[in-house]
């Protein structure tokens, strides 16, 4: 196995705290970095991923900002829905807010954390500072018809009897070349769990089956957006010129940032630049 770059170890090596809170009768956790008497940050995770996507790149921001990772329901260590709806994680980012009694904050949503970070800021203008969106899906629109037809059917939950081989099969999505298995192999050990009946991932494997794929119900939502930055992979097959293209539409003061030779997953394909555009874009 490659051993790991020096500034990789060192960032993870600032273990954060894990906090939790109640929305309703589910709990909800999230990880934690710095002073929080800071200004805030929040990390908003993709569909099947989790905090701790952000584990190497939140210590690199947190001199400057209290940074929080949020686990959405049934991602994480949080807990799983009997269904989801976009207005279930809108709440769930409404109440972090309470539980740090934040008044507004920093937010860089990741691919479908993007899309709630875009609704929430539709929804609560005054409590966003900024926006980053870290390549964004259509955030205007449903999840695409052509996703949902791959999740048409409820998925079983398979159990592992060794950790080693359930992170054998840990995959990102979309699929693309793995230039920096180190983060991979680190965001795979804490994407799975420890039960009776042996290891299984955190995530909730029918999640998106028991989406509601419709956008939120907003009254009165905000016309414009607070300050935003858009950053995207070149060889992205998610952020694409035509999700760009819509987004400059509805939006064209938004600017763009392309990471040359990234995928989707930019915070494992580019961390050290993608750390550097997020030094030098935050506010």
């Amino acid at each position: 196995m490659l051993t790991p770059p020096e500034w990789f170890s060192h960032a993870i090596a600032h273990q954060p705290s894990n906090r939790s809170f109640n929305v309703g009768d589910k709990r909800l956790s999230c990880l934690c970095w710095g002073d929080s008497h800071l200004p805030a940050l929040i990390f908003l995770h993709g569909g099947y991923a989790n905090a701790y996507w952000f584990s190497h790149i939140a210590p690199q921001l947190s001199a400057r900002y209290f940074v929080i990772a949020l686990n959405f329901s049934g991602h994480g260590t949080s807990d799983w829905r009997d269904a989801y709806h976009t207005e279930d994680f809108l709440s769930e980012l409404s109440a972090l807010y309470e539980t740090f009694s934040l008044h507004d904050a920093v937010l860089i949503g990741f691919s479908f954390g993007a899309r709630v970070a875009y609704w929430f800021s539709l929804q609560r203008p005054s409590a966003v500072k900024q926006l980053v969106f870290l390549d964004p899906p259509n955030v205007h629109e449903p999840i695409s018809k052509a996703f949902i037809r791959q999740i048409t059917q409820a998925k079983p939950i398979h159990y592992y009897a060794r950790d080693k081989e359930i992170l054998k099969r840990f995959r990102l999505i979309p699929k693309q070349p793995v230039t920096n298995a180190y983060i991979v192999d680190h965001i795979a050990q804490h994407a799975i769990k420890s039960t009776p009946q042996g290891y299984t991932w955190q995530t909730d494997p029918n999640l998106f089956f028991k989406l509601a794929n419709t956008a939120p119900v907003i009254d009165s939502p905000a016309q414009t957006l607070p300050p935003c930055v858009l950053i995207y992979g070149e060889h992205s097959t998610i952020c694409t010129d035509a999700v760009r293209h819509g987004l400059s539409i509805h939006h064209p003061e938004i600017p763009y940032i392309e990471i040359s030779d990234a995928y989707h997953a930019i915070m494992i394909d580019a961390p050290q630049v993608l750390i550097e555009h997020l030094k030098s874009v935050l506010i």
